[in-house]
């Protein structure tokens, strides 16, 4: 199987934006004998690039995640071996320049590669691809972090998929496993939210007949918390000290303005104008790298250590394209997301509505087990094979849940008991497996 990691951006936020990315993704590229293409500085020696990051970058901090990334994704750390060694295709720095200079600045020419096909490009992107297709005889997928158009012409053009991936909404630095998620399409657009609703309509379908049994949100969390953070369930229904809680983004990143002109400020103000700015609680993100903070609208501002401290103090959650939307309607809460993003569906998309509204139960099911990928899977080459051979979603949602009972020797039938019997049970086999391994 011929897999391409295709690991390019022109992020002004942060130098090496992807570089984590690309170490995961050149490992994937390895294991399939297969290209990688990538911006020209990400191809460097990564004693290079280490020896040149500063100590408080928030490249730096990643670095420090190594381990755990490492284990959670089975990849390998690259050397410099590796890097020099890998069969690469670069996008230059001098193409970069050229493509700022055509576009009148480096903002607007990543904005333009994101949204419109551009010619230059794809006569870039054209030239790799026939040279793979000369020495692997073909392509079944490309893989990116980033939607770009002229990707996905090309891919076309050759027969190839574009996946589009991400981490998923449930993250190890969030008190959880943790996860991935991809899709055919742009994880920022309509085109995604028809997608997933689509996929949860063939499951619902798929569940009836097979009369698949949904598991509450509570059994979904006991399977998907950290060790350390099954405690929160026994708060799970704790009132909330506010109406609202706003997660805030980036307050500037290309990749989101791109996608939707809706920004930090507008969902402040709309909130407040709905709310009042005294019920409004808002966690600014914790690695915003233009340190925004927001006086003008924050009356209260969050200074939780996570975010799951945060969705406990709030009666409903709101942000612009956040994991947090959807992670907190695991936790019962109403929650809105107001642009396109993996949150979006059955979420709400302003603030007219205040009630209480419940997610539909074989949903966050489907999202949880369906949607969502145990990293273990999404690096192992049979596997996504299989997902090219498009199986049905009961399928998938056999396949991860089987996964995940094993990460912890639980048998299936600990989730066919009473349900708080069941939370109790998973919680204590997941603590009691993990003291063996010790």
């Amino acid at each position: 199987m011929i897999l391409v990691p295709f690991v390019f951006d022109m992020s002004t936020t942060q130098k090496n934006l992807l570089q984590m990315y690309y170490n995961e993704m050149l490992n994937l590229s390895k294991l399939c004998n297969s290209p990688i293409i990538s911006n020209e500085y990400y191809a460097k020696k990564p004693s290079e690039i280490l020896s040149a990051m500063p100590e408080k970058s928030s490249l730096y901090d990643q670095s420090k995640l190594s381990n755990i990334r490492v284990f959670a994704f089975e990849y390998e750390v690259p050397t410099d071996r590796d890097v020099m060694q890998a069969w690469k295709y670069i996008i230059s720095d001098d193409f970069c320049r050229q493509m700022s200079l055509k576009h009148r600045g480096i903002n607007n020419a990543f904005a333009h590669l994101m949204t419109k096909r551009d010619d230059d490009f794809e006569e870039l992107l054209d030239s790799f691809a026939k040279d793979i297709l000369l020495r692997a005889g073909k392509i079944d997928a490309f893989i990116t972090l980033i939607h770009f158009p002229s990707l996905s012409y090309i891919a076309t053009k050759y027969s190839a998929k574009v996946i589009h991936f991400e981490r998923g909404s449930f993250q190890y630095t969030a008190n959880y496993r943790w996860t991935m998620m991809f899709a055919f399409c742009s994880l920022y657009s309509k085109d995604l939210a028809d997608e997933m609703r689509q996929r949860h309509a063939d499951f619902a379908e798929q569940a009836e007949l097979s009369k698949q049994k949904m598991l509450t949100n509570k059994q979904i969390l006991a399977l998907f918390l950290n060790l350390d953070s099954l405690g929160y369930l026994d708060r799970y229904h704790q009132p909330a000290q506010y109406e609202l809680g706003c997660a805030l983004g980036y307050s500037e990143d290309t990749r989101f303005e791109a996608a939707t002109n809706i920004n930090n400020t507008e969902l402040l103000f709309t909130a407040n104008e709905a709310f009042g700015a005294d019920n409004v609680l808002t966690r600014v993100h914790p690695r915003n790298p233009a340190g925004s903070t927001y006086p003008s609208f924050i009356k209260n501002q969050d200074t939780s250590p996570n975010t799951l401290e945060f969705i406990l103090k709030c009666k409903r959650i709101a942000s612009l394209m956040s994991n947090v939307s959807i992670e907190a309607a695991f936790w019962g809460k109403l929650t809105y997301t107001l642009s396109y993003c993996p949150s979006y569906n059955q979420t709400l998309h302003n603030f007219d509505i205040k009630e209480d509204m419940i997610i539909d139960a074989s949903y966050l099911n489907w999202y949880a087990f369906c949607w969502l990928i145990p990293p273990k899977l999404f690096y192992d080459l049979e596997y996504l094979n299989w997902r090219l051979q498009s199986p049905s979603e009961i399928e998938i949602f056999n396949r991860h849940l089987d996964c995940y009972l094993k990460l912890d020797r639980l048998p299936c039938r600990v989730l066919n008991m009473p349900s708080e019997m069941s939370v109790k049970t998973i919680m204590h086999m997941r603590k009691l497996f993990s003291k063996e391994e010790l």
